[in-house]
Order: structure tokens, then C-alpha cells, then sequence
């Protein structure tokens, strides 16, 4: 069975912290993006950004995390940033670039169809 696209099983934008568990059908790479961070936790929807979804595993400061976005109507396209306890972070934008900061990560996520 082939993928719906992200925006058929997306709650809708008023609703927050939805866990990736309540979505059915929920990518792989979503479902274990927490995995390897301290206390395993599961990532959360956040928010819309462009044509991307954005998700999150781990605290939204001061420490280990890492974002994950996907494309709201090509599930196979989806790109992660990490962050770490100091700070930094290093992540992959939509057309492959390497990133140390969050809000240029985010910004590729609004510029990229």
C-alpha cells in the first residue's frame, strides 16, 4: 500500500504535541528519531513550514534533540537537523546542504518546494 501523503494524516495546525504514535502510518525514519537521545523520546508535530511538516524529539531547549520534516505530499522526502546540549547543531536541508544553525534549517524548509 503506497503512502498518503503527509497533509491527509496531519492534525490540524491548532492541535500541538500530537505523538508521532497517532499517526498510522507514520514514516520509519519519524517513528525512531528519538531513539538514540537520552530518556528515548518520542517525537511531537509541531508545526507547518512551507510545504513541510515538522516534527521534534526532545526538549525545544537546553538539550539533546533533533527535528525531523517531511514533505506534505511526497512522504519519501524528509530531512533532519540534531541538536545538542550546548547549543550547536548539524543537520541536512531539503536539497542536501550541511547546517550548523536551527533557523537556517528552518529557513531551507520555507524556500524549498
Amino acid at each position: 500500500m503506497a503512502q498518503q501523503p503527509l497533509s491527509t494524516h496531519m492534525a490540524p495546525t491548532f492541535l500541538r504535541s500530537v505523538p508521532a504514535s497517532a499517526w498510522l502510518e507514520a514514516p520509519d525514519s519519524l517513528c525512531v528519531l528519538g531513539m538514540d537521545l537520552p530518556d528515548n523520546p518520542q517525537a511531537r508535530y509541531l508545526r507547518r513550514c512551507g510545504d513541510w511538516v515538522v516534527w521534534r524529539a526532545g526538549p525545544g531547549r537546553r538539550g539533546d534533540a533533533r527535528y525531523w520534516a517531511g514533505h506534505r505530499t511526497d512522504a519519501d522526502r524528509w530531512c533532519t537537523f540534531r541538536v545538542f546540549p550546548d547549543g550547536s547543531g548539524v543537520g541536512t536541508t531539503p536539497d542536501g546542504q550541511t547546517v550548523t544553525r536551527l533557523r537556517h534549517w528552518k529557513r531551507q524548509l520555507r524556500l524549498t518546494r
